[in-house]
């Protein structure tokens, strides 16, 4: 495997982001069923970490995908929606309805881009591939804990 083939593999966890609809879609929805299954087994602070780690792989094969490509957040990169979807996700006890709002709300942002999102997406690199991810990840963190707070 060439260093290439190793950034597209993970840039695109596991070619989920090889799909012909919705990559991005496709691989927020992977990292939501991810999680349903695996945060039981994982303490919250693993699973933190772990989203942080992926945040940095994330961004080192992110940049290296874009280098091969030629092109700036090219559709197949979804590690990017992985991490924004997990973060979304913290402090959340696994449950399909809580779950899937936080999947929707993410998915909302993610396509719709308000202020600073917008702006992040431009950065270039990996770096901006991740960031505007991580923001519409923490804005529908905030949004699923304050719904969570006035409906329990």
């Amino acid at each position: 495997m060439t260093g290439y083939s190793v950034a597209r593999f993970f840039s695109s966890i596991c070619y989920i982001g090889r799909v012909p609809y919705a990559p991005g879609t496709a691989g927020s929805f992977v990292a939501l069923c991810t999680w349903y299954y695996l945060y039981p087994a994982l303490q919250a602070n693993y699973f933190i970490a772990f989203t942080i780690l992926l945040f940095f792989i994330g961004v080192k094969a992110s940049s290296d995908t874009e280098r091969y490509l030629s092109s700036h957040d090219p559709s197949e990169i979804v590690i990017d929606e992985w991490v924004g979807q997990w973060l979304s996700l913290w402090w959340v006890s696994p449950s399909l309805i809580w779950g899937l709002i936080a999947f929707i709300i993410f998915r909302i942002f993610d396509i719709c881009k308000p202020w600073p999102i917008k702006r992040l997406d431009r950065i270039s690199s990996g770096w901006g591939v991740m960031l505007d991810d991580v923001a519409a990840g923490v804005y529908t963190l905030f949004i699923v804990h304050i719904l969570k707070w006035i409906y329990l």
